[in-house]
């Protein structure tokens, strides 16, 4: 759901290019820290690690609901929403009828 949401941030020109920079940064980031980080917080305190991941997590979900809240005030715009998935049940397309497997 996340890459499906972000993929949308970025206009088609630049789409691939902004996706695959904001992928690569934050995975350098809190890829590359979060072994220090947890075993730090395992050494600080009793809760260790756990208090890093939930961090994280909150961070992400505040992204998002800032990012749903900026789309609905119109200060950002998606480039693209489909109310329908582009394929249905099966990997079938909902446009066309599947053909019977015999």
């Amino acid at each position: 759901l996340t890459y499906h949401f972000v993929v949308e941030l970025f206009p088609t020109e630049v789409r691939n290019t902004g996706m695959a920079i904001t992928f690569n940064v934050a995975f350098a980031v809190f890829g590359g820290a979060a072994p220090v980080i947890a075993l730090e917080s395992a050494e600080a305190s009793w809760l260790g690690p756990g208090v890093f991941y939930m961090l994280a997590g909150v961070l992400g979900t505040v992204s998002l609901l800032l990012c749903f809240y900026l789309e609905r005030t119109g200060k950002i715009e998606l480039a693209h929403v489909r109310k329908d998935p582009y394929y249905g049940p099966l990997g079938c397309d909902r446009r066309r009828p599947a053909k019977k497997v015999v």
